[in-house]
C-alpha cells in the first residue's frame, strides 16, 4: 500500500502494513482532489506545501495526534493501473480496519452545533449518503468524526446511538460488541439502500469487505457488478435472507385469487437484486436453522440448498400452493430459511414459467387491486415474499399435509429469465407469449410511426390521420366513446377500419375490445361477412384473445391486429392530464388472402351494400316498385349473416355497446327506402 508522509508529502510504498502505524482518512471527493499522479510531482513542484488544502490540513491534523505515516484513498491508489485499483478495492476494508485511527471529515459540517438536534447538520451530512463511507463507518475501531474546520466533535463510539439512528448500523455493531459478520445479509444490505456512488459498480464493490469476499473490478460493467457480488456472497455465506427483498405481501389471501401477471418490474422476477436499493425493506429478515423450518412448517426439511446452473438457480426447497390461488395460473409459496422480525417464516411467490414446464419457477406476482367506482383508479401492486403465520386460522397459513419438497430451477438474475431457446423453436410464432396482464381502460393507444410507414410500403394501405406518425388513441374509463382507424388503399379505393372501444358494461375498468371491417371500394359502403350467430361481448374483448392477437378475414384482405404493452406498472389516480394510463401498442398486419378464380376465398365473400340492394330488387321484379317489403331478404343475419353496425363497421355491434349505435338495419320500421336513404349517407360520409 502507498502511505503518505505527513512531514514531507511524499509517497512511499508498503509491501505489508507498517508497524509504526497510521491514520486513515474517510471524506467525501470533490472536484479539487489531486491524483496519486499529482502527488508524486509535488517533489519538483516544493513538496507538501504545493499540496491541496485538504491533504495539507489532513497532515498537520495527523502530525498533531503522533502519527508519521496517513492513506488518503484519492491520491495514495494509482488508478492508472488497473492491477493495482482492484488489489486496493478489495483490500480497502483491511486498510480501514487495521488502521490506527480513522478521521471521519465532514466538510458540510459546524462544530458548533449541537449534533443531537433534529435537523443538525451532522444529521444531514453528505457523509452519510455515499457508498463508501459505509465500510469505513464499520471497519475501523476508533473513529473520529471532524468538522469542516477539523476540529473534533466525537467518537462513533460517543455518538454511536446517533450514529445508528441516522445509518440504521446496529449500536451493537458501531461498539464492537457484535462483529458485522454476525448480522443477516439482508440486513447489511439494507444498510447500504440509498447510499450513493459515482460509479455505478462502486455501489457492488464498496460491500465486498463487509461481506468479506473478493470479486474483479470490471468498470463498465453496470448492475451486473452487483450481481457477481450477490453469487459471491452465495458461495460463502449459507444465509437466504439474501433472496428476501422486494416488495412483501401484507394483504389476505384473497388477493393470490387477483393475479393477473407476473410483475410489472420486470428485476422482481429473479432471485438476486439489481441494487441495495432492492434491500430497503428487509432490514428485519434474519436467517434461521433447518430445525427451525421443520418445526414452524410441521414437515421435516432436508437441508436447503441453492446452486448456480446455466438454467438459473437450482433450489432443493419446501413449496405448497398458495391459498385461493386459481388452479389454471397457480402462485407457489417456497419457504426459506430465515424469518421476519416477528418470527414468520418468510416465502418466496413463486409462478411457473410456462405451462408447460413443471421445474421452472420465477419470483413475484402482480396483483389487481380494484377500488371504488368513484376512485377511478386502477392499479396493480407487485409482490415478491410473504411471511407465513403458521398458527390455524392466521393469515397466510401454511398446509403442511400440501407440503412437499420440490428441487425446481428460478432464474437468478436477468439474463436467465425465460432461457429456453429450444422450447420456444418448438412453439409456433402465434404461441409465444409476450406479456401477461389485462388491456382495459384507461389507457392510451399508441401505433408506432415506424409500422405505419411498413405498412404503407408493403401493402399500399395508409393511415388516414392528420398526423400519422404520432397517432395516439385515449380511452377513458367513464365515457365509452367508439374510435376508429381507417387505411386506405390508394389504388383500389378500399379502406379497412379498425374500430376500438371501452366495454360498457357497469365497471371501473372497462375491457377494450375492437373488430375490424371493410369498406368496400366500388360503393364507399361498410360491410363484411360475420359468423353466423349473435355477436358476443367476450369475443371482441381483446384480453379474451389468445395471445393479445386476432386475425380478421375480409374476403380478399386478411387483417390481424396485434396488442402489446409499453407499461407494465398499472396506474393508479387517472386525473385530467392523463396522469395513469395504461401504455399499449397497437400493430396491424394485412396480408392478401388465399383466393379462389372468382377472386374469393372459399365460400367467404365479401359483397358491397349496391350489390346486396340490386339482389333485393332481382327478387321483386326490377321494373316495378316496392309493394310488399315482407317479400326482401333480411338485411340483417339472412342466410349468410350479414350485419350492419351504423354505417361504419360491418358487423352487429357488441352487446356491451350502447344501443343508440345499433344500425338502422336493426331498429322496427325499416324498409328499403330507409337502406338507400343510409347507403347514400354511408357514401357522402367523409372519412373520419
Amino acid at each position: 500500500m502507498w502511505l503518505l508522509n505527513t512531514a514531507s508529502g511524499e509517497l512511499k510504498w508498503f509491501a505489508k502494513i507498517p508497524q509504526e502505524g497510521y491514520m486513515i482518512l474517510s471524506h467525501v471527493w470533490t472536484a479539487e482532489e489531486q491524483t496519486f499522479q499529482d502527488v508524486q510531482a509535488l517533489k519538483i513542484a516544493g513538496g507538501l506545501s504545493a499540496a491541496s488544502t485538504k491533504i495539507r490540513d489532513c497532515c498537520a491534523f495527523a502530525r498533531r495526534r503522533g502519527y508519521n505515516w496517513a492513506w488518503i484513498d484519492t491520491c495514495c491508489i494509482d488508478k492508472t493501473s488497473s492491477a493495482e485499483l482492484s488489489e486496493a478495492i478489495n483490500s480497502m476494508f483491511l486498510w480501514y480496519r487495521e488502521a490506527d485511527e480513522c478521521i471521519a471529515f465532514l466538510q458540510d459540517v459546524d462544530e458548533t452545533e449541537d449534533p443531537y438536534t433534529k435537523d443538525s447538520r451532522f444529521r444531514k451530512s453528505r457523509w452519510y449518503t455515499r457508498g463508501w463511507t459505509l465500510q469505513e463507518l464499520i471497519a475501523p475501531r476508533r473513529l473520529v468524526f471532524v468538522s469542516k474546520n477539523w476540529r473534533v466533535i466525537g467518537t462513533k463510539r460517543s455518538l454511536a446511538d446517533l450514529v445508528e439512528e441516522i445509518t440504521n448500523v446496529d449500536f451493537d455493531v458501531l461498539t464492537f460488541r457484535r462483529t458485522h459478520a454476525r448480522v443477516s445479509v439482508a440486513r447489511r444490505m439494507s444498510w447500504a439502500a440509498n447510499r450513493q456512488t459515482t460509479r455505478e459498480e462502486d455501489r457492488a464493490y464498496s460491500l465486498l469487505g463487509i461481506f468479506n469476499v473478493s470479486i474483479a473490478t470490471v468498470y463498465g460493467e453496470g448492475d451486473n457488478a452487483f450481481i457477481r457480488l450477490q453469487e459471491e456472497i452465495m458461495k460463502q455465506i449459507p444465509d437466504q435472507s439474501i433472496f428476501a427483498w422486494g416488495p412483501p405481501m401484507l394483504r389476505d389471501t384473497s388477493a393470490f385469487s387477483r393475479t393477473v401477471a407476473s410483475p410489472g418490474q420486470r428485476h422482481l422476477r429473479a432471485l438476486l437484486g439489481l441494487s441495495p436499493d432492492s434491500f430497503a425493506s428487509s432490514s428485519e429478515i434474519v436467517p434461521v436453522p433447518p430445525e427451525t423450518v421443520s418445526k414452524r412448517l410441521g414437515i421435516k426439511v432436508p437441508p436447503l440448498h441453492f446452486t448456480l446452473t446455466s438454467y438459473g438457480m437450482h433450489a432443493r426447497i419446501p413449496m405448497m400452493k398458495a391459498p385461493g390461488s386459481p388452479s389454471d395460473k397457480p402462485v407457489w409459496l417456497a419457504a426459506l430459511a430465515c424469518a421476519d422480525g416477528a418470527g414468520n417464516i418468510v416465502t418466496l411467490i413463486l409462478q411457473p414459467q410456462t405451462e408447460e414446464t413443471e421445474d421452472r419457477f420465477f419470483v413475484g406476482v402482480s396483483v389487481f387491486v380494484a377500488q371504488q367506482l368513484h376512485t377511478a383508479a386502477i392499479h396493480c401492486d407487485d409482490y415478491r415474499t410473504v411471511s407465513l403465520d403458521v398458527a390455524p386460522g392466521r393469515r397466510f397459513p401454511w398446509s403442511s399435509s400440501s407440503a412437499k419438497i420440490r428441487e425446481v430451477h428460478i432464474p437468478h438474475r436477468l439474463d436467465t429469465l425465460n432461457f429456453d431457446y429450444a422450447h420456444d423453436a418448438q412453439k409456433p410464432a402465434r404461441e409465444k407469449r409476450r406479456w401477461s396482464g389485462i388491456i382495459t381502460a384507461p389507457c392510451e393507444l399508441v401505433i408506432p410511426a415506424w409500422h405505419v410507414e411498413k405498412l404503407s410500403r408493403e401493402t399500399g394501405f395508409t393511415l388516414v390521420a392528420s398526423d400519422p406518425g404520432e397517432l395516439s388513441l385515449f380511452f377513458e374509463a367513464a365515457r365509452c366513446e367508439p374510435q376508429e382507424l381507417h387505411l386506405a388503399h390508394a389504388a383500389s379505393g378500399e379502406v379497412i377500419v379498425v374500430a376500438l372501444a371501452p366495454c360498457s358494461s357497469n365497471t371501473a375498468f372497462p375491457y377494450i375490445h375492437a373488430s375490424v371491417f371493410l369498406r368496400d371500394a366500388k360503393t364507399r359502403s361498410t360491410m363484411t361477412l360475420a359468423a353466423p350467430g349473435d355477436s358476443d361481448c367476450a369475443s371482441e374483448h381483446v384480453s379474451d384473445w389468445e395471445q393479445y392477437s386476432k386475425r380478421f378475414d375480409l374476403g380478399r384482405w386478411t387483417v390481424m391486429l396485434v396488442f402489446e404493452t409499453l407499461n407494465l406498472q398499472f396506474r393508479a389516480l387517472v386525473d385530467p392530464d392523463h396522469n395513469g394510463r395504461a401504455l399499449y401498442s397497437l400493430r396491424v398486419h394485412i396480408t392478401p388472402s388465399h383466393t379462389s378464380s372468382n377472386g374469393f376465398s372459399g365460400s367467404e365473400k365479401t359483397v358491397s351494400m349496391h350489390d346486396k340492394i340490386a339482389a333485393s330488387n332481382s327478387s321483386i321484379g326490377a321494373s316495378s316498385s316496392v309493394r310488399d317489403e315482407s317479400q326482401l331478404p333480411d338485411p340483417v343475419g339472412g342466410a349468410q349473416g350479414w350485419k350492419y353496425w351504423d354505417g361504419h363497421v360491418g358487423q352487429r355491434p357488441p352487446k356491451c355497446m350502447d344501443a343508440a349505435v345499433a344500425a338502422p338495419a336493426t331498429r322496427p320500421g325499416f324498409s328499403v327506402r330507409h337502406f338507400r336513404d343510409h347507403v347514400k349517407d354511408l357514401v357522402s360520409r367523409p372519412l373520419r
